[in-house]
C-alpha cells in the first residue's frame, strides 16, 4: 500500500470513524452501581472529534497544523464550546515559547545549509562562552572587568576561584575553569599560556 493510498484512507476515513464514535456513543453512563449520568451530546462530540483527529495525525492526510485547527472550526459548529473560549488556549504563552525555539531551530539549520552563510563551531562555543561571562558579571561586576585585564591564565583562574569562595556566590567551584576558557576564548587568547593546569584533577587543553 502506497503512501498515497494511506493518506486518501485516512482522508475520509478520519471523519467516518468521528461519526461511527458518534453514533455508537450512549446517551449514560455508570459512575457507580446504580447511578448513571446523562452523556451529553457536546461530551459525544468532544471524543468523535478526537477520533476524527487521531485518524488524520497517524495517516498525516492533511498537514498536521491543520489538523490541529480543526477544534476552532467544528467546536462552535457543534455546539461544543463558543469561539472565544476554543481560542485562547492556541494563544497560550507556552505555545509561542515553543514556536519561537522551532523558527530558531529552523532559521539556524538553514543558515548551516546555506553555502553562504555557515555559522562556525567557534561561533557557538563564543556564545556559550558569552553566556558564562554574563552569569559571572551578573554576581562579581568589579571582578570580572579584572579578568578582563589579567594577562595569564593562572591570574584569572586565582581570581575566579576567590569569586567561587565567596559567600552566595553565582560561580561554583567546578565553574572555574569553564569560565576562564571562556574568557580565553572570548578574548582571542586560547592556549597562549598552555594548557589550563587544574589542581583537582587532569590538565584541561583549552578548546581550538
Amino acid at each position: 500500500m502506497t503512501t498515497a493510498m494511506v493518506k486518501r484512507i485516512g482522508l475520509f476515513g478520519g471523519p467516518l470513524l468521528g461519526l461511527l464514535c458518534y453514533s455508537l456513543m450512549p446517551p449514560q453512563y455508570s459512575t457507580g452501581p446504580g447511578q448513571w449520568v446523562e452523556f451529553t451530546q457536546a461530551g459525544r462530540a468532544t471524543l468523535a472529534l478526537m477520533v476524527w483527529m487521531a485518524g488524520w495525525w497517524l495517516t498525516e492526510a492533511v498537514d498536521i497544523e491543520a489538523t490541529a485547527l480543526l477544534p476552532i472550526v467544528t467546536f462552535p459548529l457543534l455546539g461544543i464550546e463558543p469561539l472565544n473560549k476554543v481560542l485562547p488556549p492556541y494563544a497560550a504563552d507556552v505555545i509561542f515559547l515553543f514556536m519561537g525555539g522551532f523558527i530558531i531551530g529552523l532559521a539556524v539549520e538553514r543558515m548551516q545549509n546555506h553555502p553562504g552563510a555557515n555559522i562556525a563551531l567557534g561561533e557557538f562555543e563564543r556564545i556559550a562562552a558569552s553566556l558564562l561571562v554574563v552569569r559571572c558579571a551578573r554576581y562579581h561586576g568589579e571582578e570580572t572587568l579584572n579578568l578582563m585585564v589579567l594577562k595569564t591564565q593562572p591570574e584569572r583562574i586565582a581570581t575566579i576561584r576567590r569569586m567561587a569562595a565567596l559567600p552566595g556566590s553565582g560561580v561554583r567551584p567546578d565553574q572555574v575553569l569553564a569560565i576562564a576558557q571562556a574568557f580565553e576564548k572570548l578574548l582571542g587568547d586560547d592556549g597562549r599560556d598552555g594548557a589550563y593546569k587544574n589542581t583537582d584533577g587532569p590538565a584541561v587543553q583549552p578548546r581550538r
